[in-house]
């Protein structure tokens, strides 16, 4: 190391030690103020409809699995503030979080206070993000959810409302596609009998034209495609109204609940703070002892200048007497004694 640091920190030893002190202070405000979190977490296994063959026997590997796309639908349906909202009210969260506006004594509970801390719906928004929730699909018909809540009781509760709600929005989905498949095939079936019977009723006013022959067995075909869609859709909608839950629970969250944060997340937070605090001294330090550096080098040459200045004002001038020069092109006046003699 440099001796030029050694001694710039001992000359300012208690400057450069504040800000180690001052950013450990901080972490460990930080840290201790920050409330708990509690984790409750859920494994559900996902596979195909009954009616299809089972992605578990028969997999293809070119196939999207089952557990990967529920983790995408469950993904879409968070980014919605309605499907959050549904969580937080059929769970214990939007209740706690009305009765507790502001938790813990940190930075951010501070300024929770001096700003206001929202709205339950607000809070339930942030509460139910993907910080709060993770999952993962180590298979392909299984995936594992995890869920962060203020409380053990509040973070159980939270991930059964957020399975049941996800259970009932993929149900809704189903059944909302269904009915639309329904409508579309009943509109195919007006249009293909408004046709038949504009040719029927064409060919009994003996006003047929050439082409009514042929619309008429299109629209015949097409009444009876949409006849047999119609049929399915209506099955397909029944059996979405009566089939049992699309996938199964295999872990069901339960009590207790292990806290988020604990002594290695603390630990982790002062560590920080040290580091930052030696970080931001020591380039303090390289800074202050490169700027002293530069103005002793200042005071140095301005110093040799005035040595040189007057090493020369001092030079004696060796004049030739009987020129009066001293080799220069300019005259020169010998120097005599100040005794008054000329």
């Amino acid at each position: 190391m440099n001796p030029s640091y050694v001694q710039t920190f001992n000359r300012h030893r208690l400057l450069f030690s504040l800000p180690v002190v001052i950013l450990t202070v901080l972490a460990l405000w930080v840290v201790a103020g920050t409330p708990n979190q509690y984790k409750a977490g859920a494994s559900i296994f996902v596979d195909t409809p009954p009616t299809e063959p089972s992605s578990f026997t028969d997999p293809s590997p070119g196939d999207v699995t089952p557990a990967w796309q529920s983790q995408q639908l469950l993904a879409e349906l968070l980014a919605t503030r309605s499907f959050r909202l549904k969580v937080g009210r059929k769970g214990p969260l939007t209740k706690y979080l009305a009765a507790h506006p502001t938790e813990g004594w940190g930075p951010t509970a501070l300024l929770d206070k001096l700003s206001g801390s929202g709205s339950a719906q607000d809070r339930t928004w942030n509460a139910l993000d993907a910080k709060h929730i993770m999952t993962a699909v180590p298979g392909g018909q299984v995936m594992s959810i995890e869920l962060h809540g203020p409380t053990p009781e509040v973070a159980v509760g939270t991930m059964s409302a957020l399975l049941a709600t996800f259970e009932q929005e993929r149900r809704e989905i189903t059944v909302a596609r269904q009915k639309s498949a329904i409508d579309h095939f009943k509109s195919q079936i007006a249009g293909a009998r408004s046709v038949i019977d504009l040719v029927n009723a064409r060919s009994a006013n003996g006003t047929a034209l050439p082409e009514d022959a042929l619309s008429l067995k299109a629209a015949e075909t097409r009444l009876k495609r949409a006849g047999r869609g119609l049929n399915q859709a209506r099955l397909s909608l029944a059996a979405a109204n009566s089939a049992p839950p699309t996938f199964q629970v295999r872990d069901e969250p339960s009590l207790p609940a292990p806290a988020v944060s604990g002594m290695k997340k603390s630990l982790f937070g002062v560590f920080a703070g040290i580091f930052v605090g030696c970080l931001i001294s020591l380039l303090a330090i390289v800074l202050l002892t490169s700027s002293e550096d530069r103005d002793r080098d200042d005071r140095e040459r301005e110093e040799l200048r005035e040595v040189i200045a007057r090493a020369d004002d001092d030079a004696p001038l060796d004049v030739d007497r009987a020129t009066g020069t001293n080799g220069s092109a300019v005259p020169q006046v010998p120097r005599v004694k100040a005794t008054g003699e000329r």
